[in-house]
């Protein structure tokens, strides 16, 4: 069992390692400052870990207004207000009165329409309750029963046990929405959109391909709506899955490398487009890069820093694209506009040749390259791209720590964007014992001068880890 939950990171970070034992409980795992719970790990039976489900839980309502009124199922009712006073240095305090619905806090827009925002993870949660009984779980059908309380974050929770079972539960609320739901503006003068009982039938125990995972998709393929996951790219989720469907002999050192895995699948459907379009000589230099590369985007590759400019003249371009012939402002995701220049036959009317659209990117990819890393980019590495920093949690600048030579990008396993693996844990379940292998990014001091306070980064950022 394998976790790495990817989450902005800062110093001290967000999770760290404990060992929780009393007379009812002995669980280990990652568990976050000020709560009693291990959020991923084991005990002595089972083991589970987490992943945000990435569920929409925010209703937008536009209302009918008159005066202090809201109109609202055949009336009209006062809003509900609360007052706040916050101190403003210079000029002393200030008075903000809060307005309110049955539908959530009132806002308007700059046309002075009003509307009215629902999250429903503001509701009254029993999460707390839930992963406490968690980790007493010894088999699938506590580990389920824990589980049907649980509501808010909405998070994927993969099993496993001594006996050699796996399962997951996707576990949380959803808001009782009609069939087909696509999201929108709703109509505030009706009635309220309730949540639906817990359902734990979201949940699959003992697949007959023999494994699980979940990378945030959709958790089952049906009419209900969890949320517009048809607009994101799927190379990462796709890469898991082909890893684990094609190898049947799986090892700590494996799994591992699995957790570190660079290799993003986007580029061998950009890779037909080389075959399908006529390729200006003058951007030769381009295609000699690309030329027989794997799609590995580590950190010392030339290939990989020319393809990732590539992804970004793409963005460049879909937006372009977009606006001026779809007439939208939002872009097609890099998976539907590469979808769309990979079918010669089909074009949108009265828009730019493919052709034409082909040598814009190659063209934006171009002047990239020779503006950011000057006419010696065929020397230069993917590195340069990927360097960040990690801010302390104050966010004062002088604390920030630098991070170097990491590779990947948004479609790797290992992911490398405004978000990265919090920590990786690696969990062997034989019969009677769980070994436990784990790394955080950071350290377990959150005390800016103890020796522990970033201490485990730089085996973090090699893909080492310590045995627990």
């Amino acid at each position: 069992m394998a976790n790495d939950p990817h989450l902005f990171l800062t110093l001290p970070g967000t999770f760290y390692e404990a060992h929780m034992v009393s007379d009812e409980l002995k669980v280990y795992g990652y568990t976050i400052p000020g709560i009693p719970l291990i959020l991923s790990g084991h005990n002595y039976k089972v083991t589970w870990g987490i992943t945000n489900g990435e569920w929409d839980l925010t209703d937008r309502y536009k209302l009918k207004v008159k005066d202090d009124l809201y109109f609202y199922d055949g009336q009209w009712i006062p809003f509900k207000k609360k007052e706040y006073e916050i101190n403003v240095r210079g000029f002393g305090k200030k008075k903000i009165t809060q307005q309110s619905t049955v539908h959530g806090k009132v806002f308007t827009d700059i046309g002075g329409d009003y509307y009215a925002q629902k999250w429903y993870a503001a509701d009254k949660s029993y999460s707390v309750k839930s992963l406490y009984l968690l980790m007493k779980t010894h088999n699938w059908k506590s580990f389920k029963k824990a589980l049907s309380d649980y509501d808010y974050p909405p998070q994927n929770f993969v099993y496993s046990d001594i006996d050699n079972n796996i399962g997951v539960v996707c576990a949380g609320k959803l808001p009782n929405r009609v069939l087909n739901f696509k999201g929108g503006i709703l109509d505030g003068t009706k009635e309220l959109n309730h949540v639906k009982a817990n359902n734990t039938s979201r949940s699959t125990y003992n697949p007959e391909n023999l494994f699980l995972f979940s990378a945030n998709q959709q958790p089952i393929q049906n009419e209900e709506y969890f949320g517009a996951h048809w607009h994101k790219n799927d190379y990462r989720i796709n890469r898991i899955h082909s890893l684990l469907k094609n190898n049947n002999d799986w090892d700590i050192n494996k799994i591992g490398e699995m957790q570190l895995d660079k290799v993003d699948l986007s580029f061998f459907e950009f890779e037909k487009l080389l075959n399908k379009y006529d390729l200006p000589i003058q951007f030769k230099d381009i295609f000699v890069q690309l030329d027989d590369w794997d799609g590995n985007m580590i950190s010392q590759s030339n290939s990989a820093l020319v393809y990732e400019v590539i992804r970004k003249s793409m963005k460049i371009e879909s937006i372009k694209f977009a606006r001026t012939y779809l007439k939208v402002n939002k872009a097609p995701s890099f998976k539907y506009f590469l979808k769309y220049l990979n079918q010669r036959e089909f074009n949108i009317p009265n828009s730019i040749s493919k052709q034409r659209l082909f040598e814009n990117i190659l063209r934006n990819t171009d002047s990239i390259l020779k503006y950011d890393f000057g006419k010696d980019w065929m020397n230069c590495r993917y590195a340069m791209n990927t360097n960040f920093s990690i801010p302390d949690i104050s966010f004062l600048p002088e604390f920030k720590t630098k991070v170097e030579g990491l590779g990947g990008n948004k479609n790797t396993i290992n992911m490398n964007t405004n978000f990265h693996p919090a920590f990786r844990l690696i969990l062997e379940i034989k019969e009677n014992s769980i070994n436990g292998y784990s790394i955080m990014a950071g350290g377990q001091s959150g005390k800016l001068n103890s020796p522990n306070y970033k201490n485990q980064l730089e085996l973090w950022r090699l893909g080492k880890y310590n045995r627990i």
